[in-house]
């Protein structure tokens, strides 16, 4: 006999349905310790990168992103944070098409990075990375559109009827924040839809990060006050953004 293989650690990943793929195109499927050689570099680069041209080659659906990162970096040049631990908590989620480890900046910053499996191989999520949303947080909150736009938030729960909405028997409020932006405020959805069942974080989690449409109220009396119209994505991550 030779010596006895240590025992393999098994990782339960859910079901995930097979990735649509065009004729010609296959999506490479990796192992963790492949996964974790290539993007380790990968994330390296992208948080070193100066520019918007040193990020294009990392990220998945460039010619989506490139028009996003100018509006965000009309100089093209682009804050590097670096990167100081890859995998803080050693552990790789698989979800879909993506997988996501936790990774600290040269700032300290512990925050999760995802990567997408694509036909040009490992690529970045920018926009979960910068929770980008279709419009800035200060404008929706000044313009008051009343067409739903998408943003990435943090969603909690918490009771608050006022001004616009104070009947709590028709309506539940959440708070949401936006990344970076100080002020939060209370997106409104029916009590008890399905939507909001959908919304409602389990009772020990305080904080969940969600992709969510929101508008205002026609003639909005507040600008702290939304309608919550639908959920996008139950995390920061879009997995079905369509690359044109």
């Amino acid at each position: 006999h030779g010596a006895s293989k240590p025992p393999a650690t098994v990782v339960s990943k859910p079901k995930v349905e097979p990735p649509v793929v065009k004729p010609g195109e296959t999506t490479k499927v990796l192992g963790d310790v492949e996964f974790a050689a290539l993007a380790e570099p990968m994330a390296r680069k992208f948080l070193e990168a100066k520019s918007i041209d040193e990020i294009l080659p990392l990220v998945r659906n460039p010619l989506v992103a490139e028009p996003r990162m100018k509006t965000l970096y009309p100089d093209r040049s682009t804050p590097p944070v670096g990167l100081d631990q890859f995998n803080t908590d050693s552990e790789i989620v698989h979800e879909g098409e993506h997988l996501t480890v936790k990774v600290r900046t040269k700032n300290f910053d512990e925050r999760n990075l995802t990567f997408f499996n694509t036909p040009d191989g490992l690529k970045i999520d920018w926009e979960s990375w910068v929770t980008w949303s279709e419009m800035p947080w200060k404008d929706f909150l000044a313009k008051k559109p009343v067409e739903p736009a998408v943003f990435r938030v943090t969603l909690s729960q918490q009771e608050y009827y006022n001004i616009g909405f104070t009947d709590d028997s028709k309506w539940q409020s959440y708070q949401l924040s936006c990344p970076g932006q100080e002020k939060s405020i209370y997106g409104y959805v029916e009590r008890n839809s399905a939507l909001d069942q959908q919304l409602r974080p389990p009772s020990d989690v305080k904080l969940t990060d969600l992709t969510l449409k929101l508008r205002f109220p026609a003639n909005a009396r507040s600008d702290n006050q939304v309608l919550i119209e639908g959920i996008v994505s139950e995390s920061w991550v879009i997995e079905t953004e369509t690359s044109p």
